[in-house]
């Protein structure tokens, strides 16, 4: 097809589905590290051995973790009821569905 100028038009991207928060490996990873977080704060011995270098191991380890998910996300989670942000919209209503 052909537009005014006599170039060819460009095909408009889709959305990309939306799917389930429960879905998410990187909501799957940080939940991982928050029940990490509670044990390590609720047990004493495992609070003795938190020293700042495992400290800045273990930030270090989660932060990259989160920047490799990052790398391999390609759907925004389904929000019920509030606006998902994409790269192909400016908005899409989360409410639409995705499954």
């Amino acid at each position: 097809m052909m537009n005014d100028q006599n170039q060819p038009s460009q095909p408009i991207p889709s959305k990309p589905q939306a799917k389930p928060w429960w879905q998410s490996k990187t909501i799957g990873f940080n939940s991982l590290v928050l029940v990490a977080t509670a044990i390590t704060a609720a047990v004493p011995a495992l609070q003795q051995s938190m020293t700042a270098e495992n400290y800045a191991v273990l930030v270090n380890a989660v932060a990259l973790g989160n920047a490799i998910l990052r790398l391999y996300t390609n759907k925004p989670i389904d929000n019920i009821g509030t606006k998902v942000t994409t790269a192909n919209d400016s908005a899409v209503d989360g409410s639409e569905g995705g499954e």
